[in-house]
C-alpha cells in the first residue's frame, strides 16, 4: 500500500482519537458521551493498527507529520479543534506510535497525557518524566535522526573567530568588478590583514551558498575568487596571505566543511600557494579524519551509483593521498597495518591458548583482559555448535570469576555472554551467570554503562522467570528493585533513577489485571501481590485506577489492601488523580486508600472533600482526617468546621469531643452563636452535638456560650427550638457550672479509677476461674502467663497494647473489659489505666459514623448519589431495648427498618393463639 493512501486511513484514525480528547475535556468524565467517544476512538485506532501496525503521529519543526508524511493543510482545516499536535508540543515530545501492544488501560492512560494541564506536567517536571511515571516511554519514542553530517558531532568545536566585513566589499569581490566599492576594495586589500580577513568571509558566504543548497561539488564563483584576489594582493604578500587564510580557516572550519572546501577546484599561483598552506596547517589527526571522510563518501555515493559526486569524491581523495602529507599518511597507516597486523596474529594464539586451558576447567587464564575479551565470541561458538558440556563449564567458571573479581573488561564480557544466551532461550546458563551479575549490582554504586545493561537484562529474565514458571529468581530480582527504589537498599540517586527508569519503560502492562485477578481468586498466593506492588509507580497507577472504578466490596478492600505493602509512592498518585474528575465512589475509594496509605501531611488535601455533593465521600474524607491528621487533627478539624457540609459538620462537631479545650470551645461558641443560619433539616442534630460537645469542655468560654444560648430562649429565634434542645441546654449549663467549682480533671479521674480498680478487683475474685477468660486469643493466654510467673509490670504493657489492638479493630466491648482487668492487675497503676481509657476513647472517634453504612453497603453502592442522600436523610437513628415492642398487630406502619445488630422477634395472633 502508498503511503499516501495509508495516510488517509491514518486519518480517520487520528479523527477519532482527537475526539474522544476533544469530548473528555467538554463533559465529566462519567457523562455517556465520553464513554462513546473513547469506545470509538479505542475501537478505530485498533481496526487501523490490526490492517496496518503502526500509527505513527510526528511533530517536526512545528510540521504535522502522519505515517511519514505531511499532514496537507486540507485535511489540518477539517479538524475543528485539533488538539493532538498542540499536546505535543506541550508535552515536548515529537513523535506518538501506537502500536498492535497497545491494551483499553494504555489507551486510557494515553488520552491522561494528551489532557494533562501545564500544572501537571510542571509537577511532574517535564512531559517525558510525565510519561514515564506512567510508563508510557515506548508510545513516545525519539524521533529517528538524519546520519548526514553526524561525524561532525564528534568532533571539538574550535573557537571561532568573528569578522565583521562591510557587505559592499564582499559584493564587489565577489564578481562585480563595476561595484562603485571596487576603490575601496582595492585600498583594503593593500593591507594584508584586513584582505585576508575580506576573503574569509567571502568564502565563508561561498560554503554556505553550498551547504543551504546541500551540495557538495565544485563551484565556479570559488575558483573564480582565488584567481581575481591575486592581482588585489600585493606580489610580495602572496605566500604570507595565502597562509594567513589557511590558518584562520583550518582553525575555524570543522572537517566536515574543510572537506566541501578540500573539494574546491585552486588555480595556478595563488590557488596552489592557498591549497599547500591549507594542508600544512592540518594536524596529521586532522588529515587522517578528512581522508576517512572522503574514503566514506566514496563508499557510499558508489553504493548510491551517483557517478558525478563519486568521481568528485575519488579525485580529491587521489590528489590529497598524492602531496607530500598524503605519502606521509599512506606510509604511516602501512606501517600501522603491518604492527597491527603482527600483534593481532599474537594475540590470537594467546587467546586460543587461554581458552583451552579455561575448557580444561583451569579458571587462570581468565585473569588474562585478551581472554576475557574474547569470551562472547567462544559462547556464541560453543552455542551454535550445540557443546552444551563445554559451554556448561566455561559459563560456570565465569560466574565464579564474575562473582570473585568483577574487573571491567570481566563484567562487560559477562554481560555480552548472558545476552547471547539468553536471546536463543540457554536460560539455564545464562541464569548462572546472572546470578553473579545480580550479586554484583547489589555491591556496586557506580552506575555507569555495564550497571544499566545488567539491570536492563534483569528486568527482561525477571518477566521471563514468571512466564517459565520459575518465579524464585524472578522474584528476587524484583525484590531488589524494590528495594532500591523505596530506599531500603542505600544507593546513589543516580542508581536509584537507572533501575527505575529501566523498570518503568519495560514493565509488561498486560500482565498486571492477569496479577490482580490472581490476588482476588486466589487469596492466598500472597506472592502475586508482592510481584504486581513491587512493580513500581506504574503497576500502582493501574491499582489506582481499578480502584476508582471498583463497586465490589471485596475487590475495593483486596486492592487497598495491596496497596498498603508498601506505601511510599501512592500518596503521592493518590493526591494527583483526587483533582481529576469522576464517580463519587472513585473518589470515596481515593480517599479511603488515602486514609490507609498516607501521612500528617497528606491529610489537609482531603478537607474540600468535605463538602462534597455525596455524603459517603464526606465521610471517607473526615475519617481520613482523623487517621492520618497527626498532630494537626484539631486544627484540621477545626477548619473543616468552616468548610464542611451540615450533616458531616455533625460528625465533626463530634469529633472534637477528643480535643475539648478553649480554642475548641471558642470554634463551638462561634457556631452555636450562629444557629439561626442552620437549616431546619439538620438545626435539631446539630445544636445537640454542639452542646454535648460544650459540655466536655471545662472552660468559661464554654459556660458563657452555652449560658447566652439559654437566657435568648425567649428571643424570637430562641421560641422556635425544640424542647429537646432547650433541656439539653440547660442541662449542659448545669454541669459546667458544676464543674467550675470542682477539683481539677485529673485528680477527680484518678479518685475515680481508684476507687473503681478495688471494686472491680473485689467483684473479680470472687468470679471463678473460667469466666474471666475475655477473648480467648493468644495475646490474652501471654499475658495471663506472665502474671503467673510475676512478672506484672511487662503484663501490664503488653496489655495496654493488646487495648490498644483490640480497640483499632473495633471491638470496644471487649477493650473495656481489658481495661477493667488492668485496674484489677495494679489499681495503682494510673498512668496506663487512664492511657488504655484515652485509647479506648480515641478509637471510637475514628468509628465516626462507620457501622450502618457499612452494614448496609452493597445496598448503598448500587445508588446514584441523589438517591443516597434522599434515603440516608430520611433515616432515624435509633437505640431499641430488649423485649420493647416496634409495632402492634393491626396497628398501620409505613415506616422501613434497617437493622443493624441485634434480631426481631415475630409475634402474631392466630384465633387467640399466639405464635412465634
Amino acid at each position: 500500500m502508498k503511503q499516501k493512501e495509508l495516510q488517509e486511513n491514518g486519518v480517520m484514525a487520528l479523527r477519532a482519537f482527537n475526539n474522544a480528547l476533544v469530548t473528555g475535556r467538554l463533559y465529566p468524565p462519567t457523562a455517556p458521551q465520553v464513554t462513546n467517544a473513547v469506545d470509538i476512538g479505542y475501537k478505530k485506532i485498533r481496526d487501523f493498527l490490526r490492517s496496518f501496525g503502526t500509527l505513527d503521529i510526528l511533530l517536526e519543526k512545528e510540521i504535522p507529520f502522519l505515517c511519514g508524511l505531511p499532514v496537507d493543510d486540507e485535511v489540518l482545516s477539517s479538524f475543528s479543534n485539533l488538539v493532538v499536535y498542540r499536546q505535543m508540543s506541550l508535552l515536548g515530545v515529537s513523535r506518538l506510535s501506537l502500536t498492535p501492544s497497545m491494551d483499553r488501560f494504555a489507551f486510557s492512560q494515553i488520552l491522561s497525557v494528551f489532557n494533562a494541564g501545564k500544572d501537571k506536567i510542571r509537577q511532574a517536571g517535564s512531559g517525558i518524566e510525565y510519561i514515564t511515571s506512567l510508563g508510557l516511554v515506548s508510545y513516545f519514542p525519539e524521533p529517528l535522526k538524519e546520519e548526514e553530517g553526524e561525524p561532525e558531532k564528534n568532533l571539538k568545536q574550535p573557537k571561532k573567530k568573528v569578522l565583521k566585513v562591510d557587505a559592499e566589499l564582499l559584493s564587489a569581490l565577489l564578481g562585480n568588478e563595476r561595484h562603485p566599492a571596487a576603490k575601496r576594495l582595492a585600498e583594503s586589500f593593500a593591507d594584508t590583514e584586513r584582505g585576508v580577513e575580506i576573503l574569509v568571509a567571502a568564502i565563508g558566504h561561498i560554503l554556505k551558498g553550498l551547504k543551504e543548497k546541500k551540495e557538495v561539488g565544485r563551484t565556479e564563483l570559488f575558483y573564480r575568487l582565488l584567481q581575481d584576489v591575486q592581482d588585489l594582493f600585493d606580489r610580495d604578500s602572496l605566500e604570507d596571505a595565502a597562509f594567513r587564510l589557511a590558518a584562520i580557516l583550518t582553525e575555524n572550519l570543522r572537517e566536515p566543511t574543510l572537506c566541501v572546501l578540500l573539494n574546491q577546484e585552486y588555480p595556478e599561483g595563488f590557488g596552489r600557494s592557498f591549497y599547500r598552506a591549507l594542508l600544512k596547517n592540518l594536524s596529521t589527526e586532522s588529515f587522517g579524519r578528512i581522508v576517512s571522510l572522503f574514503r566514506n563518501q566514496v563508499v557510499k555515493w558508489q553504493d548510491e551509483k551517483d557517478d558525478t559526486s563519486f568521481a568528485l569524491a575519488q579525485k580529491t581523495l587521489e590528489q590529497l593521498l598524492a602531496t607530500e602529507k598524503g605519502r606521509q599518511y599512506l606510509a604511516t597507516e602501512k606501517a600501522k597495518e603491518i604492527i597491527e597486523k603482527g600483534e593481532e596474529d599474537r594475540k590470537k594464539r594467546r587467546v586460543e591458548a587461554g581458552i583451552e586451558m579455561l575448557l580444561t576447567g583451569n579458571a587462570a587464564s581468565l585473569k588474562s583482559v585478551e581472554v576475557q575479551e574474547a569470551l562472547p565470541g567462544v559462547v556464541r561458538e560453543l552455542k551454535e555448535r550445540n557443546d552444551s558440556d563445554r559451554l556448561e563449564k566455561v559459563v560456570e567458571l565465569l560466574a565464579e570469576e564474575v562473582r570473585t573479581t568483577g574487573s571491567r573488561t570481566l563484567l562487560k564480557s559477562a554481560i555480552a555472554a548472558v545476552e547471547i544466551l539468553f536471546v536463543d532461550g540457554h536460560c539455564r546458563f545464562s541464569e548462572q551467570l546472572l546470578r553473579s551479575l545480580l550479586a554484583w549490582v547489589k555491591k556496586t554504586d557506580n552506575g555507569d554503562e555495564p550497571f544499566e545493561r545488567v539491570v536492563l537484562l534483569l528486568e527482561l529474565v525477571m518477566q521471563q522467570c514468571w512466564k517459565e514458571g520459575r518465579e524464585s529468581f524472578g522474584d528476587e530480582i524484583l525484590t531488589f528493585f524494590h528495594e532500591v527504589r523505596t530506599e531500603k537498599i542505600m544507593k546513589p540517586a543516580k542508581i536509584r533513577a537507572i533501575v527505575a527508569n529501566i523498570q518503568d519503560r519495560n514493565i509488561r502492562r498486560s500482565s498486571l489485571p492477569e496479577l490482580l485477578n490472581t490476588c482476588f481468586f486466589n487469596p492466598e498466593n500472597k506472592e502475586a501481590g508482592y510481584r504486581l506492588v513491587f512493580q513500581g509507580p506504574v503497576a500502582l497507577q493501574f491499582l489506582v485506577e481499578s480502584l476508582i472504578m471498583s463497586q465490589n466490596a471485596e475487590h475495593r478492600f483486596k486492592i487497598i489492601d495491596l496497596l498498603t505493602y508498601d506505601s511510599r509512592f501512592v500518596p503521592e498518585i493518590v493526591r494527583g488523580r483526587l483533582q481529576e474528575h469522576m464517580p463519587w465512589y472513585g473518589k470515596r475509594n481515593l480517599v479511603k486508600l488515602l486514609a490507609e496509605t498516607g501521612g500528617e501531611e497528606d491529610a489537609e488535601s482531603v478537607l474540600p472533600y468535605l463538602n462534597h455533593e455525596d455524603f459517603r465521600v464526606q465521610r471517607e474524607a473526615l475519617i481520613c482526617i482523623y487517621k492520618i491528621g497527626g498532630e494537626k487533627r484539631k486544627k484540621l478539624l477545626l477548619t473543616a468546621l468552616d468548610d464542611s457540609s451540615e450533616l458531616i459538620k455533625i460528625q465533626v462537631v463530634k469529633a472534637l469531643g477528643r480535643f475539648c479545650d478553649a480554642e475548641v470551645a471558642g470554634h463551638l461558641a462561634e457556631l452555636l452563636n450562629g444557629f439561626e443560619l442552620f437549616s431546619e433539616k439538620n438545626r435539631n442534630a446539630l445544636l445537640l452535638q454542639i452542646l454535648d460537645t460544650l459540655g466536655r469542655c471545662s472552660s468559661s468560654v464554654a459556660l458563657k456560650s452555652v449560658r447566652n444560648f439559654v437566657n435568648g430562649f425567649r428571643s424570637r429565634s430562641g421560641r422556635k427550638l425544640s424542647s429537646q434542645v432547650k433541656h439539653e441546654a440547660e442541662k449542659v449549663l448545669r454541669f459546667l457550672e458544676k464543674d467550675q467549682e470542682m477539683f481539677k480533671k485529673k485528680h477527680i479521674q484518678a479518685t475515680q479509677l481508684r476507687k473503681k480498680a478495688i471494686r472491680q478487683t473485689v467483684w473479680k475474685r470472687d468470679l471463678p476461674p473460667g469466666l474471666k477468660i475475655i477473648t480467648g486469643l493468644q495475646e490474652e493466654t501471654t499475658i495471663r502467663s506472665l502474671l503467673d510467673q510475676g512478672e506484672n509490670e511487662t503484663a501490664r504493657k503488653k496489655l495496654v497494647e493488646f487495648i490498644r489492638h483490640m480497640a483499632r479493630m473495633k471491638k470496644f466491648a471487649q477493650a473495656e473489659k481489658l481495661r477493667d482487668w488492668l485496674i484489677e492487675i495494679d489499681s495503682t497503676a494510673l498512668t496506663d489505666i487512664i492511657a488504655a481509657a484515652e485509647i479506648i476513647a480515641e478509637e471510637k472517634v475514628t468509628a465516626i459514623d462507620q457501622e450502618h453504612l457499612e452494614i448496609w453497603n452493597d445496598l448503598y453502592d448500587f445508588l446514584t448519589t441523589e438517591e443516597f442522600s434522599e434515603l440516608y436523610h430520611s433515616l432515624h437513628h435509633k437505640k431499641i431495648r430488649d423485649e420493647e415492642v416496634i409495632v402492634h398487630q393491626g396497628t398501620l406502619q409505613s415506616a422501613l427498618y434497617f437493622i443493624n445488630s441485634g434480631k426481631v422477634k415475630l409475634y402474631y395472633d392466630d384465633r387467640g393463639t399466639k405464635s412465634c
